[in-house]
């Protein structure tokens, strides 16, 4: 067994539950929509996952609206659809590790 001697021991792990809705996506492609997370910082590391009880439309226009992070700034994160524009509000879940 090789020993990791560089693991880091103090990761803050914050989960987040978030909205994306489907009225504050820009006009024109690629879509993005900018939420307010307060204290995250540009060095955050983000994942978006579904919820438990996501419903099968909202996987699915997750899964064709193709949504990702696309930037992580101070105090918000800007997430972009790389498929089709949400047509209805995305609750989700936002882990953050800083």
């Amino acid at each position: 067994m090789k020993v990791i001697e560089n693991f880091p021991k103090n990761i803050n792990t914050k989960i987040i539950n978030i909205i994306l809705s489907k009225d504050k996506w820009t006009i024109s492609t690629p879509y993005t929509q900018t939420v307010i997370v307060n204290g995250i910082t540009p060095g955050t590391v983000g994942s978006l996952n579904l919820l438990t009880t996501a419903t099968q439309a909202v996987y699915n226009q997750v899964f064709y609206s193709d949504i990702s992070i696309l930037e992580i700034t101070t105090n918000s994160v800007k997430f972009v659809a790389n498929g089709e524009k949400p047509a209805i509000d995305l609750p989700l879940v936002l882990t953050v590790e800083e």
